[in-house]
């Protein structure tokens, strides 16, 4: 997996009015915390976060003064309107243990009913995966390729790297190709469209005569 060099400061102030005044340089405070070390509260610069986690990277080496640490994106929270980054959460990880996470699925490749023979539906957007750290791969990709109209890919038909177990099920549906729904338009007939008038009934002309002589 892709991992990316970042150099962060140690945050001298701890709570909320501290961590407005560091977003407002443009820093965005954050932790890192992991077997072996107690939580180390850092400072990350905002320019450079935010193109990183915006193109998906999950590992990174964080340096903080003379120690480099390796982590795993735990967790991000932004602002209520999910669009200013708040905080980010760092698990130190070693390379040589095994780790739980998330990898994204890719989808490649077009069924082989054709873009207009059915409509793929996906079930899953990522797989929790257990693997060495210097394992994890970037993403997985799942090939469309083979699948027909009421067929699905599960867990278990998943191509995974070497060394990486999946943690769900195998016959959890990944993705499926359905039917696509043809909405059937009701089409009014000249007999409906018209409008039916009444049907006049004549009397009988015995019976007309008979009501003018009363």
């Amino acid at each position: 997996m892709k991992k990316v060099e970042l150099k962060a400061q140690l945050r001298e102030k701890l709570g909320t009015r501290a961590a407005k005044r560091l977003r407002r340089q443009g820093l965005i405070p954050g932790v890192i915390y992991g077997r072996g070390i107690e939580p180390i509260h850092i400072a990350l610069k905002e320019r450079e976060l935010e193109p990183l986690l915006e193109g998906g990277v999950r590992f990174v080496s964080v340096t903080v003064g003379d120690t480099t640490y390796d982590a795993v994106v735990q967790d991000v929270q932004y602002d209520y309107l999910n669009e200013r980054l708040l905080h980010i959460d760092l698990h130190r990880v070693l390379m040589t243990e095994r780790i739980r996470i998330a990898v994204p699925l890719v989808f490649k490749g077009e069924p082989k009913c054709g873009p207009g023979g059915g409509t793929v539906e996906k079930h899953l957007e990522e797989l929790e995966v257990e693997c060495l750290a210097s394992q994890a791969p970037e993403s997985i990709e799942v090939d469309l390729s083979d699948l027909d109209v009421g067929e699905s890919l599960h867990v278990g038909d998943l191509s995974l790297p070497e060394g990486v177990e999946p943690l769900m099920a195998a016959d959890v549906a990944v993705v499926s190709v359905v039917a696509p729904e043809v909405e059937e338009e009701a089409e009014a007939t000249e007999e409906e469209e018209e409008e039916r008038e009444p049907e006049v009934v004549k009397k009988p002309k015995k019976e007309e005569k008979e009501e003018e002589e009363e």
